[in-house]
């Protein structure tokens, strides 16, 4: 079982809270950030669920670090717009 490096020393503080008028610098910050930690792909979902494989617990687990990133990054306000 591998585990993605841990989303902790990500600070979201350091992020602008994303705005209509700073998509284009907040997307990036972003992606460049969840990029290192190898998450980008989970956040973006082009990596699927696996059904009953061994690999699902670390899929669930990556796939929550992304979320969790994301929530905070986009400030409470924007929070609503997630799906």
């Amino acid at each position: 079982m591998s585990e993605i490096g841990s989303i902790n020393d990500i600070k979201t503080e350091r992020f602008p809270i994303l705005t209509k008028d700073n998509y284009r610098e907040w997307i990036d910050l972003v992606e460049d950030a969840l990029t290192s930690k190898g998450l980008w792909k989970y956040a973006i979902g082009s990596i699927e669920e696996l059904e009953d494989s061994p690999e699902k617990e670390d899929y669930l687990r990556n796939s929550a670090k992304a979320v969790i990133f994301l929530k905070q990054a986009v400030g409470r306000d924007n929070r609503v717009h997630l799906i």
